[in-house]
């Protein structure tokens, strides 16, 4: 069996640079919402078939969308677009009776976004959410995500982002992760901005990191390949850091005042919007759940990181030709949904990967379940 060649490959620190879909139209015309609960046949097709589909050569990820018609449920599969159109054709039209929808995207790399708006720069305590961060370790630059508190715990504050935003370490700046061994140093203080955004300093803490979940790296095989049937499969890219009211704010800068206690449901055609560090406020829609992915972590050629593979993500496309949903430099950005009934956006995800036209985030219930923190609302 063939395996796929890595591609989803995530800007170890944030740092990701994306690519452009040119198979398929991303993005779904309709404005119908459809929600998972309408996608279970699917979705057990998929789950059935997708260490297969994954086994072709240049498939990066396999999830679960909706059919050109923007009603019909379909298996969503992403090559890389320098893999040949004959490799591409050679997906089925359709599996088990499912529709197959095939999408291109360029490789991602490991590089530094462009400048970004306002929301790199030093801002006065408490710090909104939505901005650079970063720790002492390297010259890189996350955003913050959201502040939040243990459960049953509300003095205990403090604020999620990415694993490889907060605990980034080692020559080749690799999140904490189990294999190889790359253990976080629990305390390391955490930065606003981040070090590449202060002239290489860190010149205001904000927090030490208390708790992070570790990446299991996946199996490859000669040819660096990943083996999906034999690799552990990650949900999240995460991590919380003790902070304090003090330090911390609950708005999340240029869309709301406050975060809902309630999480949105996530479902094809959700429009969706995320404040980040490298491309400020930017809004788009939802087009693929339950995404299997692999996720190259990058490194140098004498210290790499590894490659990951995350299930059960959620893949966001920008819906504005030439205008990105999320660029190198928003891993850790909160990605908000609705409204509840008093007005305040409701979370829906995590963004930690993607491309010029793809972005990856893991879903907030796996976030905050594998926390165990909830929103930090006022009292």
């Amino acid at each position: 069996m063939i395996t796929k060649r890595i591609i989803v490959c995530m800007a170890l620190a944030l740092l990701f640079a994306f690519g452009t879909a040119v198979a398929g139209t991303i993005g779904n015309s309709s404005s119908e919402v459809i929600y998972e609960s309408e996608l279970r046949s699917a979705i057990a097709v998929q789950e059935g078939n997708q260490d297969d589909l994954f086994a072709l050569p240049g498939v990066v990820a396999v999830g679960v969308g909706v059919a050109q018609d923007g009603i019909t449920p379909a298996l969503h599969v992403y090559f890389n677009e320098a893999i040949p159109q004959a490799s591409i054709t050679a997906v089925p039209t359709q599996l088990e009776g499912v529709p197959v929808r095939v999408f291109e995207t360029e490789t991602i790399r490991a590089l530094d976004g462009p400048p970004g708006p306002h929301h790199r720069l030093s801002f006065k305590f408490p710090v909104p959410m939505g901005v650079s961060t970063g720790n002492p370790n390297g010259l890189f630059a996350g955003t913050l995500g959201a502040r939040v508190h243990y459960r049953g715990q509300p003095n205990a504050v403090g604020y999620i982002t990415n694993n490889h935003v907060a605990a980034a370490s080692g020559p080749g700046l690799c999140p904490a992760s189990v294999n190889p061994e790359n253990l976080p140093q629990f305390g390391l203080r955490q930065c606003q901005p981040g070090r590449l955004d202060a002239g290489g300093a860190c010149v205001r803490e904000i927090g030490g990191l208390f708790k992070v979940v570790p990446i299991i790296m996946a199996n490859t095989d000669a040819m660096d390949n990943v083996v999906p049937s034999n690799s552990f499969q990650n949900t999240v890219d995460t991590a919380f850091i003790a902070s304090s009211r003090n330090l911390v704010k609950r708005s999340v800068l240029d869309i709301t005042a406050g975060i809902s206690p309630e999480l949105d449901s996530q479902a094809i055609g959700l429009g969706v919007r995320k404040s980040g560090r490298t491309t400020g406020f930017t809004r788009s829609r939802i087009q693929s759940i339950n995404v299997l992915v692999a996720v190259n972590y990058g490194g140098s050629p004498q210290n790499p990181c590894g490659t990951a593979l995350f299930q059960g993500q959620i893949v966001i496309v920008s819906t504005t030709p030439g205008s990105p949903f999320s660029a190198a430099g928003d891993s850790g950005s909160l990605i908000l949904g609705r409204r509840d009934s008093l007005g305040r956006r409701k979370a829906v995800g995590l963004l930690f990967a993607g491309s010029p036209s793809v972005t990856v985030a893991n879903r907030i219930a796996d976030v905050f379940g594998s926390l165990g923190v909830r929103i930090d609302v006022p009292r």
